[in-house]
C-alpha cells in the first residue's frame, strides 16, 4: 500500500484515473519503485497505521467511562463480541498493510465503543 504524495494519473482498466494527494493505493512493486523514485508516492509504514490508531484511541479514552466493560459484557454480550471481532479485524489489517480495510474498521470500531458509551451513559446517569 502506498499513499499518494503528489497528484497521481494512473491507466486503470484502459480508463485514466487521477488520484489525489493523500488517497491510499496498491500498485505492483515494480510501478511502485517508479512513482517512489518520482516522489508521487510513498510506501505507507507501519508508523502511520500506529498514528492513525493512536489518535483514534485517544479520542476513545478521552470518554472512558469506568465500568464500561464489564456493564456491556454482562449487559450486552452481542454487542461486547461485535466491538472484540472488529477489534479482530483491525489488527489484521494492520498486519495485512491493507490500510483502506484498517481505517474502515477503525471506524467501525470507534463507532461501537461511542455506541456502547451512550447505552452505558443511559442506564448509569
Amino acid at each position: 500500500m502506498y499513499k499518494v504524495t503528489s497528484d497521481l494519473k494512473l491507466k486503470v482498466q484502459g480508463v485514466i484515473k487521477v488520484f489525489p494527494v493523500g488517497s491510499v493505493i496498491k500498485l505492483p512493486e515494480k510501478s511502485a519503485q517508479m512513482f517512489i523514485q518520482q516522489g508521487k508516492i510513498e510506501p505507507i509504514k507501519d508508523e502511520h497505521f500506529l498514528n492513525v490508531f493512536q489518535g483514534t484511541v485517544n479520542k476513545m479514552a478521552d470518554k472512558y467511562k469506568d465500568g464500561l466493560f464489564d456493564y456491556t459484557r454482562s449487559q450486552n454480550p452481542e454487542k461486547y463480541e461485535q466491538f472484540n471481532q472488529v477489534e479482530n479485524r483491525i489488527n489484521k489489517y494492520w498486519n495485512a498493510g491493507n490500510f483502506e480495510s484498517f481505517q474502515k474498521e477503525l471506524d467501525n470500531w470507534k463507532g461501537i465503543y461511542f455506541e456502547l458509551l451512550k447505552l452505558f451513559k443511559v442506564k448509569n446517569d
